[in-house]
C-alpha cells in the first residue's frame, strides 16, 4: 500500500478524530490569541479569560456540530437540546479552567500564558469526551421500536 492509499484509508477510519483535532487546534488558537490580545489591552486576566471562553465556545459549537460530528438537527427541539447541553458542558469545563487558572496565577505565581496553555490542553480532552458521548451522540430523539 503506497503512502497516499495509507493516508486515505487512515483518514476515512479516523476522520472524526482528525477533524476534532484540527478544529480543536483552531478553537484553542482562537482562545489563546484572544486571551493574549486582551491581556495586551490591559484587560484583567479573569475578564480576558471569560471573553476568550465565549469566543471559543461559539466557534467550537458551530465547527463541532457541522464539521466534526456532522450532526444535523431534525427539529428545533433537538437543536436547542444540543446547544444547551454543549454550552452547559463547556461552562462546566470553563469553571475548571477559570479556578485552575486563578490558582496557578494567584496562588503559585505561574506565568499567565503558560498556565492558560497547560489548562487548555486538559480542557480539550475533557470537552472531547463530553461531546462524543453526551452531546452529539446519534440517537437522542428516536422513538423506540415496537
Amino acid at each position: 500500500m503506497n503512502l497516499l492509499n495509507c493516508f486515505i484509508h487512515s483518514y476515512g477510519k479516523y476522520k472524526k478524530y482528525i477533524k476534532y483535532i484540527i478544529f480543536g487546534v483552531l478553537t484553542t488558537v482562537l482562545s489563546l490569541i484572544s486571551f493574549y490580545i486582551l491581556l495586551k489591552m490591559n484587560v484583567e486576566y479573569k475578564l480576558a479569560n471569560i471573553i476568550s471562553f465565549i469566543i471559543a465556545v461559539l466557534f467550537a459549537y458551530v465547527t463541532n456540530k457541522i464539521y466534526v460530528f456532522e450532526k444535523k438537527s431534525e427539529s428545533f427541539k433537538e437543536l436547542a437540546w444540543e446547544a444547551f447541553h454543549f454550552f452547559l458542558a463547556r461552562v462546566g469545563s470553563f469553571i475548571f479552567d477559570f479556578f485552575t487558572l486563578i490558582i496557578c496565577i494567584d496562588v503559585f505565581s505561574f506565568d499567565k500564558m503558560i498556565s492558560k496553555i497547560i489548562i487548555t490542553v486538559i480542557v480539550i480532552i475533557l470537552n472531547y469526551i463530553i461531546s462524543e458521548f453526551f452531546i452529539f451522540r446519534k440517537k437522542h430523539f428516536e422513538k423506540p421500536e415496537n
